[in-house]
């Protein structure tokens, strides 16, 4: 088996679709499937299975997968490096769309300007917790993989957030039953005391059915911070702090160009961390939260003040 045997390997590997890991070898998906085939004759079994999760490596050769994967790593950072090269430099980050559309899209301009040799493709990720066929992915905790490196890069606060005309005793907007382990969603949950109304996916989704229906939901600070009408109900002592880690392979440490783009995130976020919520009201209103113990406490809330 070649190089260039393992090198298709390692695209179906990390794209988990024939379609893709052609578009990424500048290929067609009948070559990828034809090379897959002589692969399998030469190895008298086949490399890869195909799954619900997609094309993943036999048992037989996932070891020499890893290594054909570590290498290729390598390759791309050495080239990064190389002082005498020349072109563009593709990379691909992976984040939640809240992350995307609300920290780093905002601030591409300051990366063209810093990194203009750079070709960018985002892709949405939510509870994935690889890398996939990222280059970078933003996670909401550190990854388990220990070829993994794991930056942590920022600390968003997550607060409670209502329409100025919501009835504080009434409705409010979640996300679904499989995100009851997402932090946002289990916060919201203790703090209503019963099950959203409403569900949807996204947390802008979330902001965008609140001024829609005048109810309430859990927004981070910097989703909130283009509403600035709605109303912040809970105390800074209640936020949920959601820490965000840039995760790479541990085989591009040294990668000039993902150093850059990591200090752009960091940047980003910090940028964006600059827009303060508004202190929560004081007495008009009364309604009932859970504390953590489980227990219910009484907040009193006024009108609400303007942010700054």
């Amino acid at each position: 088996m070649t190089w260039d045997d393992l090198r298709y390997l390692v695209e179906v590997k990390r794209h988990k679709t024939l379609t893709r890991a052609a578009t990424a070898l500048g290929t067609n998906v009948a070559t990828v499937s034809r090379r897959m085939d002589r692969i399998a004759q030469a190895l008298g079994h086949p490399a890869m299975i195909r799954t619900s999760d997609g094309w993943t490596p036999s048992p037989e050769i996932a070891h020499l997968l890893a290594i054909a994967e570590d290498f290729d790593h390598r390759i791309e950072a050495a080239r990064n490096n190389f002082d005498g090269g020349t072109g563009t430099v593709s990379l691909t980050i992976g984040a939640a769309p809240v992350l995307l559309s609300r920290i780093l899209f905002p601030h591409l301009p300051i990366l063209r300007d810093d990194a203009p040799e750079l070709e960018l493709e985002f892709r949405n990720r939510i509870f994935e917790s690889g890398l996939g066929d990222c280059d970078i992915v933003l996670l909401r905790s550190r990854p388990e993989s220990g070829r993994l490196i794991a930056a942590r890069i920022a600390d968003l606060p997550i607060g409670i957030y209502a329409h100025p005309q919501a009835d504080l005793a009434g409705d409010w907007i979640g996300m679904p039953d499989e995100y009851e382990r997402f932090g946002p969603q289990a916060m919201a949950k203790a703090w209503f005391g019963r099950p959203p109304r409403i569900r949807v996916e996204q947390i802008d989704q979330i902001a965008d059915l609140i001024e829609a229906t005048r109810t309430m939901g859990p927004l981070p600070h910097v989703v909130a911070a283009k509403y600035p009408h709605l109303r912040l109900l809970s105390a800074p002592q209640d936020d949920l702090i959601a820490s965000v880690y840039a995760a790479y392979h541990a085989s591009r440490r040294g990668d000039r160009t993902l150093e850059v783009v990591l200090d752009w995130m960091r940047t980003a976020f910090r940028t964006a961390a600059t827009a303060t919520p508004p202190a929560p009201s004081a007495a008009a209103h009364t309604v009932a939260l859970h504390d953590r113990k489980g227990m219910f406490a009484a907040l009193s809330l006024a009108p609400a003040k303007s942010r700054p």
